[in-house]
């Protein structure tokens, strides 16, 4: 009788070890699973992204305007760089009367 029980003594312990190696690796094979959705998800939502707009300002960290793209008169695509306080550095502008000031 003392050897059925070392016996299942043993057993017991050996199906302990594979229940903690079982859930260790359900852990891991799970947090695998959601990075690798999670970087799909992330790589899909960056195709094909359109951004549209009639003009577009770039401010600096005080609010001052430091670059604006935009259509001048009617059909004149113009970038302007400003200073930092709002002074056109240069523009390029484009369309049949062209031109770049700086």
């Amino acid at each position: 009788m003392a050897e059925n029980t070392s016996e299942l003594s043993g057993i017991m312990s050996r199906l302990e070890q594979v229940e903690k190696e079982n859930r260790a690796l359900k852990f891991v094979g799970t947090v695998i699973l959601l990075v690798l959705g999670a970087v799909l998800l992330m790589a899909q939502s960056r195709t094909g992204r359109t951004v549209e707009a009639e003009n577009f300002v770039l401010r600096d960290s005080r609010g001052n305007v430091r670059a604006t793209l935009g259509i001048e008169l009617e059909d004149r695509p113009t970038l302007t760089l400003r200073d930092a306080r709002g002074l056109p550095l240069v523009s390029l502008a484009g369309g049949e009367d062209s031109f770049t000031r700086s």
